[in-house]
C-alpha cells in the first residue's frame, strides 16, 4: 500500500512511505485551516481523553456531526491500539484541517508486534474486539502506516466535502 493507495486498501501491512499523507499537487500546504497537537503518556485514560480533544476541535472548527462522529472513532481506535499494542510510554496526536480534509495521526515511541499467529476466524460477529483498524478504514478516504526508527505513525484523513 502507498500513500494515495484507495480507502479499501488494508493497513495490516505496514510499508516504509512518507509519515504524513501527502497533500495532493492540487492542494498545497498552505491551505492548512488549523492544526493542533497533544502528546500523553499512554495509559489506558489517554484514550477518553485524546478522543475529547479531537472531538472539541471537529466542533471548534464545525465539521460536520458525521465528521465530528468519525474524528471520534479514528482517535479512539487508534490511541487505543497504542495503548494496548505497543509498549509505547507516550502517544501523540496531531490533527490538521485542510480546506478537504481533515487528517488525523497518531505516533508513538514502541515497536510493532506482528501477530504471532494467524486470527483464528475472520471477524467473528460475537467477538469484543479486532476491529479497530478496519473501523479506521471504514471511515477514512486515506490511511498510512510507517515504522520509524523511534516508534509507528499512522495516519488517516477525513474527506470533508
Amino acid at each position: 500500500m502507498t500513500a494515495s493507495a484507495p480507502a479499501t486498501a488494508s493497513i495490516s501491512a505496514v510499508l516504509p512511505h512518507p509519515l504524513a499523507l501527502p497533500l495532493p499537487a492540487d492542494r498545497p500546504a498552505s491551505a492548512a485551516r488549523g492544526s493542533a497537537l497533544c502528546a500523553m503518556t499512554a495509559v489506558p485514560e489517554a484514550v477518553p481523553a485524546l478522543r475529547h480533544f479531537a472531538r472539541d476541535l471537529a466542533l471548534r472548527w464545525q465539521l460536520s456531526q458525521d465528521a465530528v462522529d468519525a474524528v471520534s472513532v479514528i482517535v479512539t481506535e487508534l490511541v487505543a491500539n497504542v495503548v494496548l499494542h505497543s509498549g509505547s510510554h507516550d502517544v501523540v496526536l496531531l490533527v490538521t484541517l485542510q480546506a478537504e480534509a481533515l487528517t488525523v495521526e497518531v505516533r508513538d515511541s514502541g515497536r510493532w508486534r506482528p501477530r504471532s499467529t494467524p486470527r483464528r476466524a475472520a471477524l467473528d460477529a460475537d467477538a469484543v474486539c479486532g476491529r479497530g483498524l478496519r473501523l479506521v478504514e471504514a471511515y477514512a478516504s486515506r490511511v498510512a502506516a510507517r515504522l520509524t526508527g523511534s516508534g509507528t505513525l499512522i495516519a488517516a484523513e477525513l474527506a470533508l466535502g
